[in-house]
């Protein structure tokens, strides 16, 4: 049945049919590099013609490690919308008042390298690729019979559906569930409150304050001073010092 399904949407496809629901299944490790944590999330992918919105949704709730552990939102669970016509991306963060905006960013800016090595996944041909990108290597499998440059999260721009994800650490899997077709809609988001260069500045600000902040209420000699300040600041797309 499933393999009916995906002949389907690739005549779909042929037929310029562009609207889609993809699902997938991710693992994410909310440790990050500090250790091992893992989480089950559903994904969704929703194309409607040249726009498309990503998210997912916990099946697991995030368990705290200690008192002074503090998820103000899992990464994977922010939204990404993409225009490809109009060749932006918008993704959606959360501030310490668990206010949510969007950032602009680029569009698929990572540099792909694609290799000879194919495998099916299912009934789909697919091709692997790898790419750098924000202080993690990633390697992904896509399928030409979907000619889609989207994918998981921020990924894509191959000339083709990504149906497999992981970064090399695997603290992120990510595999395809299925695909439909029928009634898809994406609307954009509205206003957009800073470029990905302008959260990056506001988030070393934030962590500046934080340091300060601790070092204002340490006591002692300057030494026992900055051993008491140091303040640890996790995300998945690695900030450059």
């Amino acid at each position: 049945m499933r393999i009916i399904l995906i002949l389907f949407i690739v005549l779909g496809l042929k037929a310029n049919a562009q609207n889609f629901k993809i699902e997938y299944q991710v693992r994410f490790n909310d440790m990050y590099d500090r250790g091992r944590s893992d989480r089950l999330h559903n994904g969704y992918l929703f194309i409607e013609n040249n726009r498309s919105r990503y998210y997912t949704v916990e099946k697991e709730k995030y368990k705290p490690k200690d008192e002074h552990d503090v998820m103000i939102m899992p990464d994977t669970a922010n939204q990404v919308f993409i225009d490809l016509l109009s060749g932006v991306l918008f993704s959606q963060e959360m501030d310490l008042k668990k206010k949510t905006f969007f950032v602009s960013d680029s569009l698929h800016p990572m540099k792909w390298e694609i290799s000879a090595e194919e495998r099916m996944i299912d009934s789909l041909r697919c091709i692997k690729a790898s790419c750098q990108f924000r202080g993690r290597d990633y390697v992904a499998w896509f399928s030409p019979d979907l000619p889609l440059p989207l994918g998981p999260w921020k990924m894509g721009g191959l000339p083709g559906l990504i149906v497999d994800l992981h970064d090399t650490k695997e603290d992120l899997l990510v595999s395809l569930k299925s695909i439909s077709g029928g009634d898809v809609k994406v609307n954009m988001p509205g206003a957009i409150r800073y470029s990905k260069n302008e959260h990056v500045a506001e988030i070393r600000k934030l962590i500046a304050r934080l340091k300060e902040s601790s070092r204002a209420s340490a006591t002692g000699d300057c030494v026992t001073c900055q051993q008491q300040s140091v303040i640890e600041f996790f995300s998945w797309e690695k900030i450059p010092q």
